[in-house]
Order: structure tokens, then C-alpha cells, then sequence
């Protein structure tokens, strides 16, 4: 980790540093990126630590249920599309702002080019 910089707070190691760390020891890594998150939260105003607390919980349980870190990856993107989505519903419900009202060209029909098929056994 970075040195402290004039008795302050160490700064963000780099990614190829993380990295490293998480290879060599998970252990070490997990306390790293734990005290980061923690001084992330309480670094925000209060009203918004709480909710940033609640949303790193979430965060949390979906990587200790994921079976590897590919998996967890995808659970994330999941959990980041649907607050993406959430957040645009929001905005729909906003006066003279909805999507729907606005032009949009039509979705042209997609060629399949590729198709699933059940292997038969011989």
C-alpha cells in the first residue's frame, strides 16, 4: 500500500498492485479493500452512509454467494442493470421527461445466425 502522505490517510494502491496482493494473499487483500470501502462510506456526508453502507451489504452477499469471481461479475452486472433500470423508471415518472413520449426509430428484426440445438446421443 502507498505511504501516507503528510500523516494522512495511505492512498489507493494501484490495480496491478491489488492485483498482485490478491493472488499472493486473499487474506491481506480482503482487509485492503475492506478498510478502502469503510473509509470511502464514512468519508460521505452522513445522510448518504447508511444507504451507501446497505448498498455494500448487498454488494457483499452477492460475492459470498457467487461460485467463482467470473460469477460474482456477473450477479454485479445484473444487480448494476437493475438499479440502472430502476433509476430510468424514476425518470420516466418525472413531468415532461418520459422516454416514451420522445421518437425513437423502430428495433429492426434481428437474423438468427446461430442457433442453440440439444446434442443427440448416439
Amino acid at each position: 500500500m502507498s505511504k501516507a502522505v503528510n500523516g494522512s490517510e495511505p492512498e489507493m494502491p494501484d490495480f496491478e498492485t491489488l492485483a498482485d496482493l490478491a493472488a499472493r494473499d486473499p487474506i491481506a487483500f480482503e482487509k485492503i479493500r475492506n478498510h478502502l470501502i469503510e473509509r470511502t462510506i464514512y468519508s460521505q456526508p452522513e445522510s448518504k452512509r447508511e444507504k451507501l453502507a446497505r448498498l455494500q451489504f448487498r454488494i457483499d452477499g452477492v460475492i459470498r454467494r457467487s461460485s467463482n469471481p467470473v460469477h460474482a461479475c456477473v450477479l454485479l452486472n445484473g444487480l448494476l442493470l437493475d438499479s440502472a433500470a430502476s433509476l430510468l423508471d424514476k425518470i420516466d415518472c418525472l413531468p415532461g421527461t418520459s422516454r416514451l413520449n420522445s421518437y425513437q426509430e423502430p428495433i429492426p428484426e434481428r437474423t438468427v445466425y446461430l442457433e442453440l440445438v440439444r446434442k443427440e446421443d448416439p
